[in-house]
């Protein structure tokens, strides 16, 4: 029903990497290489992770684009009148 409304911006938890080999080998303990050696397997794989990870979130609402201008996007979360 979500997919049909003309807002989608809807949050069930998902959060976007940007460099997500890098982030899976530090959080590992590894390099990227070896991240990637174990997705080739095309196997599950799982492990323990050593210790608390320390995790911070940015909701930006501007953002440059491609031609150096800046891009206003919508509060979809209402975070900037203070959530």
């Amino acid at each position: 029903r979500l997919f049909a409304t003309d807002n989608r911006a809807v949050s069930n938890g998902c959060i976007r990497v940007e460099n997500y080999l890098g982030l899976a080998a530090w959080v590992l303990g590894t390099d990227i290489a070896g991240v990637e050696a174990g997705i080739a397997t095309g196997k599950t794989h799982f492990a323990r992770v050593p210790g608390r990870i320390p995790v911070r979130m940015t909701y930006y609402m501007a953002y440059p684009d491609a031609t150096g201008g800046i891009r206003y996007g919508e509060d979809f979360y209402n975070l900037a009148e203070g959530g």
